[in-house]
C-alpha cells in the first residue's frame, strides 16, 4: 500500500496490502501495528511494536521508538 494513500487519521492495527516506503521518503506509523510485506527504501519510524506477516526489505532506515 503506498503511504500517500492512507489518510492523517487512519490508524488500523493491521494491514494487508504491501507497505512500501519510497526512497527520499520519511513515515511514521504508529504501532502496535501488524504489516504484511514491509518494503522500506526511505526512512521509516514506528512507536512501540512492529510485527510482520511476511518479510521486510531494508534499504533505508527502519527505527522502532
Amino acid at each position: 500500500m503506498p503511504f500517500d494513500t492512507l489518510s492523517h487519521t487512519e490508524n488500523p492495527s493491521t494491514y494487508t496490502a504491501d507497505f512500501t516506503i519510497d526512497a527520499s521518503t520519511n513515515a511514521m506509523v504508529n504501532g502496535p501495528v501488524i504489516l504484511s510485506n514491509v518494503t522500506i527504501n526511505g526512512n521509516l519510524t514506528v512507536t512501540e511494536e512492529l510485527d510482520t506477516t511476511g518479510t521486510i526489505t531494508l534499504v533505508g532506515s527502519l527505527r522502532i521508538i
